[in-house]
């Protein structure tokens, strides 16, 4: 079997104002021909899917964006099955938890999603969105100390907290549990539960999330557990996770992570299901800027999302979350 290098051309494009050379792989037509005819994919989604290296394994289910063939299990991610633990300990117990959000779309949205999900768990929620001028990026002893006073023994962090933690070490007496994307040297050591694809010892591949794709797969991880709880006691458990896809969309858009795998059935299922699970702050928007309320993943990038953003760089940066978990149009 030989091998795709040897179907391919490399052009190379040197024309360009920065004087860099481009390259183009520009592929055998038979062969794109034969991986057309046994997938069913046309000649140049082909050509663009393997100049981003996407293996032909991949192809089969390449038009298959469901959710369900492409969720994965959550506790692939680094302690996921720890953190949803103890979030399962805290609703049994009916614990105050305390989530800090970052103050762009992502963090917003995150911070949307899991307390609406923890709500509907019977808990009493705080949530904090640090302000970008007054507070800076991410946990401080200030918004910690507030919630601390309000008899918050758990506080989770979304899209942000991964490099907190000379802040997090200063409070031995509470419990932090950080759903993040970014960059991060810290594992556990640092005092929380962290649970990062992107921490240096994650192995789940799926660095690509933004943080409410993670949150995602944290309610469904937490979820899970809630039924087998339920089953085990003879009760019932259920929530429609499904209705915060379209939240999970915007963030996906919005924070311009990798458009591959998981996140690809996010946007397509998000999108789709928008309008069975009607969000009125994000319906509120859309009927200020268009007549229909079809929407694209270009609406969620160019006219949702920037507004979203909006308070956090005006000085309000809770405004966005007041929108979005909002059920009052007076608000909205």
């Amino acid at each position: 079997m030989q091998s795709i290098d040897s179907h391919k051309q490399i052009i190379e494009f040197s024309n360009t104002i920065s004087d860099n050379i481009w390259c183009a792989n520009i592929y055998d037509e038979n062969y794109l021909g034969s991986l057309s005819k046994k997938y069913g994919i046309n000649h140049t989604l082909l050509n663009i899917l393997l100049n981003r290296s996407v293996e032909e394994k991949e192809f089969e289910n390449i038009s298959d964006l469901s959710i369900k063939n492409n969720l994965p299990d959550p506790h692939t991610l680094q302690d996921m099955e720890l953190a949803s633990s103890r979030i399962c300990e805290a609703i049994l117990t009916k614990e105050v938890i305390g989530i800090i959000g970052d103050y762009d779309v992502d963090g917003i949205t995150s911070s949307s999603i899991l307390y609406d999900f923890l709500s509907n768990n019977g808990l009493n929620i705080i949530v904090k969105i640090p302000d970008r001028f007054e507070d800076g990026y991410g946990p401080n002893i200030k918004l910690i100390n507030s919630l601390k006073e309000s008899g918050v023994d758990l506080i989770i962090t979304v899209d942000c907290g991964s490099n907190s933690h000379e802040i997090i070490k200063n409070f031995p007496d509470i419990d932090f549990i950080i759903f993040d994307h970014h960059q991060t040297d810290n594992t556990n050591e640092m005092g929380a539960i962290n649970v990062n694809p992107n921490r240096i010892d994650d192995n789940s591949n799926l660095g690509y999330l933004c943080a409410a794709g993670v949150v995602f797969l944290a309610i469904v991880s937490i979820n899970r557990m809630l039924k087998m709880i339920a089953v085990n006691h003879n009760e019932s458990h259920k929530i429609d996770l499904l209705k915060y896809l379209p939240l999970t969309a915007l963030a996906t858009v919005a924070d311009i992570v990798p458009m591959q795998k998981l996140n690809r059935a996010i946007i397509k299922q998000g999108l789709f299901l928008h309008k069975k699970y009607k969000n009125l702050g994000l319906e509120t928007i859309i009927s200020k800027l268009k007549s229909s309320d079809d929407i694209t993943s270009t609406d969620l990038g160019y006219l949702i999302g920037p507004r979203i953003n909006a308070g956090g760089r005006m000085g309000q940066s809770d405004l966005g979350f007041e929108l979005l978990t909002s059920n009052s149009k007076e608000i909205c």
